[in-house]
């Protein structure tokens, strides 16, 4: 409460931050103190726990308020209490902290109204205790334990003068002073005079001062207040001094006697001043505050009481440290208390209201807690932060002396509304987790993607059609899986369940009712799990319509449905403590499980030809996801998912792969026994080629593709080895199949038109810039080659039957040893084979028009010019005869006009008619 000198203490008032003080009357300087230390110093205001405690033994029929135990330090830190009650003294020894019991005290009364104790110390040389003298206005008894003079009814003020076994002196209503002498236990006047000061006296015996306590009266008539008593000194307690001349404390120092507004002095206790030597005196007053006053009685009752505890400190006027006993003249009190100023007692009381605010907002929070979160959850949130606000306040207040009990009962709260948020967290992510419809999740397609009723009733709205680039840039419409409005609500629980430690209870709840919600949505669309053997039992129409439902869900889950699943689950564990990356993994390891199981086992299924394509759709829908699998499952608790996808990717990349190599061992390999009896294109030839069509609608997934296992090598380039191995597997192929017919003739014309099928499509489609200008020229030149072959085989015997040696062109038969009978012989066997090769060529095919024009014309130029020089010569041998049409039996323009219906494919009836 002091400092060591006045000194030190004015040198601390003098370093204080000028910002923080302000001037007083007189020219004080007074601190204004902050808030955290006005609550400090509130706090420190209270009387610190006790060692022990005594109380007086209630009455009956007694106004037990009056009743009080009365108590008399001695030194040693002994101290006597006497129970008013029961009359029953004890001695209490602080350093021992024991209790020892005394003799009763004598007299009838109880509760007496007025009661004094004087401890004494033993005389100098006295081997005896010390000694309590008592002053009662109806004291009775013999013994001299206790009895040691006689009272005088009436007294108003005293005092004990002198050293510790001093002089005892009282003051009487009738303003008369009298003194007892401890030593010779003698009473004497003083004189017809009283003591200036109402109660008890307090004496500084090294400098001299008297303090006391001075009710208002008229003497006083600059006193403020209406119910507080005075603080007054005197230099000479012994003259006749009239309480107008006393020296009272008028400057600002002694605003700290005056209590805070609706603070009452206590009617059953008085105000007591103790000296603690050194000119150091410790001032308690006693206060009360009121209830409101009761409807019926209209009487108030006391609410608290308080005791207040001043340092006083009195130094006289001129005196310099180290020499207060020099010099005279009147006192001077500076006072250090806690609080230095009228406002600073202001910011006390608002710092107290602080403190019962909190009390008042942890009422209404529990009020909102037991209701429950249900009716009004925003307001439940605000009352829950308003508690952590109470714990807060009062954890950084620790001092407060109920700090400990009010955290306990708001913990509680807090405790029980975390149950209750639990609660409402898994009721609400129960209620909002439904599986999303189809038909909503095909309205947040892009318009070219929407399947139309009848692709619905189908296959479910699934696409097993090639996907054109352009839907990698569609526009898809994330879906809102749960309300906007409910997501901040369910944010603000997250943050209290993760701050109550219940993050596992949020993870479970979180992850169980979205990841039920997902596989549901999906199971609706149609996705559903296969193995391996699955596929392999299906037929390959079934096969290929769910590959491509699989190729629009797989769209569906990762830009819809776990696109949402992401984007929720941001907001609702946004700024909050949570794993929400290991959450989201495990809330979607089973439905991503599930989409992929599909792939996997179509990848690891029996690979065949037709696959191809499919492996390849699969393949490009993968890598058309990846960024946004990769977005979506970004970070590492996600990493499975991205593997898995990769794998996935790469496998089914290795299995299209595997099956080009596959493709260009059966095509090679092909031994269908299937012949094609009129030299048209094989079905192999037109399966191939077709196949190879197919591939260049995917010429930029297949780039891809072979840059997955051979970055080093132009994919264009691989493209090309792949095709020409593919076009010269076929080649090998028809050769083989080639020498299966008897007919060389036919055997050629097979080749030809095979040939010239693959060059023709080539040249038609962008297989034409894989393989290039090199590759179609020299295939044409084996077309051309295939059809000399034919003619040369087909026509030459024929022609031979045209061609005689040596006969003139005259037909000069002697000169020529050409027979009559030979040329006849010769137009026969021209007419029969003629007829043959029109029997058997007309089945033929060429089915190009182009190609049959130029081969029909081919075989003209050689065939006609040869039997109109052969008529021309030897006609006449064969006109004149009987039946010249037996031998010439077609003329060269109907021979021209037979040779019209070679490689029609017509039938022999056909020809007749």
């Amino acid at each position: 409460m002091f400092y060591p000198t006045v000194k030190a203490a004015e040198d601390a008032e003098a370093a204080k931050d000028p910002e923080f003080l302000f001037a007083g009357e007189d020219g004080a300087d007074f601190v204004v103190l902050d808030d955290d230390e006005i609550r400090r110093i509130a706090e420190e205001m209270l009387v610190p726990p006790p060692r022990l405690s005594f109380q007086p033994t209630p009455l009956s029929g007694y106004n037990n308020n009056s009743c009080r135990l009365d108590c008399a330090a001695l030194s040693g830190g002994r101290t006597v209490f006497v129970d008013r009650n029961s009359r029953g003294a004890f001695l209490y020894d602080a350093d021992e902290r024991r209790v020892f019991t005394m003799p009763s005290f004598p007299g009838r009364e109880r509760c007496p109204t007025r009661r004094v104790y004087f401890p004494v110390a033993a005389a100098a040389g006295d081997k005896g205790d010390d000694g309590v003298y008592v002053m009662d206005g109806k004291l009775e008894g013999n013994d001299a334990r206790w009895f040691r003079f006689q009272a005088m009814v009436g007294f108003v003020s005293y005092a004990l003068a002198g050293d510790a076994s001093g002089v005892i002196c009282v003051s009487t209503v009738g303003r008369r002073t009298y003194c007892f002498d401890t030593v010779s236990r003698a009473w004497s006047k003083v004189g017809d005079w009283a003591l200036p000061f109402d109660g008890k006296v307090e004496h500084d015996r090294e400098l001299g001062p008297w303090l006391g306590f001075v009710k208002q009266d008229s003497y006083v008539s600059n006193c403020e207040g209406n119910d507080v008593s005075s603080l007054y000194a005197t230099g000479d307690l012994f003259a006749d001094v009239d309480r107008r001349s006393l020296v009272w404390y008028t400057g600002d120092d002694s605003r700290n006697l005056f209590p805070p507004w609706g603070w009452h002095k206590s009617k059953v206790l008085e105000p007591q001043v103790v000296s603690l030597v050194s000119g150091k005196f410790c001032v308690t007053q006693f206060f009360e505050t009121m209830r409101e006053p009761c409807r019926k009685c209209f009487l108030e009752d006391v609410d608290k009481r308080f005791a207040v505890f001043t340092g006083v400190e009195m130094i006289r006027r001129g005196i310099k440290d180290g020499d207060k006993k020099a010099g005279d003249g009147g006192a001077s009190v500076r006072t250090h208390a806690i609080r230095t100023a009228h406002e600073n007692i202001d910011r006390t009381i608002k710092a107290a209201d602080s403190i019962l605010s909190q009390f008042d907002l942890a009422r209404r929070a529990e009020a909102a807690i037991l209701r429950g979160p249900h009716e009004d959850l925003e307001s439940y949130l605000e009352a829950v932060e308003v508690l952590k606000g109470i714990v807060r306040f009062f954890n950084s207040n620790k001092n407060f002396k109920s700090s400990d009990s009010v955290l306990t009962h708001v913990n509680n709260l807090l405790a029980k509304s975390t149950m209750k948020i639990e609660e409402e967290f898994k009721q609400l992510m129960s209620t909002y987790s439904k599986p999303i419809e189809p038909d909503r999740l095909f309205d947040c397609l892009p318009k070219s993607m929407r399947p139309t009723k009848g692709d619905q009733e189908a296959d479910g709205g699934g696409r097993s059609d090639h996907q054109s680039k352009g839907l990698e840039t569609a526009i898809y419409r994330t879906p809102a899986l749960i309300p906007p409005r409910i997501l901040p609500l369910m944010n603000d629980i997250a943050q209290q369940l993760v701050q109550a430690g219940n993050q596992q209870s949020c993870y479970k709840i979180y992850r169980d009712s979205r990841a039920s919600a997902l596989e549901m949505s999906l199971r609706k669309l149609g996705v559903e799990k296969l193995s391996k053997d699955d596929v392999q039992k299906m037929q390959w129409e079934a096969l290929e319509a769910k590959i491509g439902n699989w190729i629009h869900f797989m769209r569906i889950a990762v830009k819809l449905l776990l696109a949402g699943e992401r984007k929720i689950c941001d907001q609702i564990f946004d700024g909050v403590n949570f794993n929400k990356g290991h959450c989201f993994a495990e809330l979607t390891a089973n439905s991503v499980l599930t989409l992929f199981s599909f792939g996997d086992a179509v990848a690891k299924s029996k690979r065949s030809p037709e696959k191809l394509f499919v492996l390849l759709d699969m393949y490009e829908v993968m890598r058309e996801l990846r960024p946004e699998i990769d977005e979506i499952f970004e970070g590492k608790p996600c990493t499975e998912m991205r593997e898995a996808a990769s794998s996935l990717t790469k496998r089914l990349a290795q299995t299209a792969q595997e099956t080009f190599t596959d493709f260009e061992e059966a095509v090679e390999k092909d031994a269908s026994k299937t012949i094609v009896l009129d030299g048209t294109v094989h079905p192999l030839t037109s399966y191939v080629i077709n196949y190879v069509k197919f591939l260049f609608d995917y010429q930029s997934t297949l780039k891809l593709l072979f840059l997955e296992f051979d970055s080093g090598t132009e994919a264009e380039s691989q493209l090309a080895a792949v095709t020409t191995r593919i076009m010269q597997a076929l080649q090998n192929n028809l050769d083989g199949k080639s020498k299966q017919y008897k007919d060389p003739a036919l055997t050629y014309l097979f080749l030809m038109n095979n040939v010239h099928y693959m060059v023709r499509s080539v040249r038609r489609s962008e297989a034409k810039d894989i393989l290039g200008d090199d590759w179609i020229q020299r295939h044409r030149r084996i077309v051309q080659q295939n059809a000399n072959q034919y003619k040369r085989v087909a026509w030459a015997k024929i022609l031979q039957t045209l061609s005689v040696q040596g006969a003139g062109s005259s037909g000069d038969l002697s000169s020529s040893g050409v027979s009559r009978a030979m040329i006849k012989e010769r137009f026969k066997s021209f007419n029969m084979q003629f007829e043959e090769l029109h029997a058997k060529q007309s089945q033929w095919i060429v089915p190009d028009q182009e190609l049959r024009e130029s081969l029909r014309l081919a075989v003209a130029e050689v065939l006609l010019p040869a039997y109109r020089s052969f008529i021309k010569r030897f006609g006449n041998l064969v006109e004149n005869n009987k039946n010249p049409q037996k031998y010439v039996r077609y003329s060269p323009e109907a021979v021209d006009q037979l040779l019209s219906q070679f490689f029609e494919g017509q039938q022999w009836a056909e020809q007749k008619r």
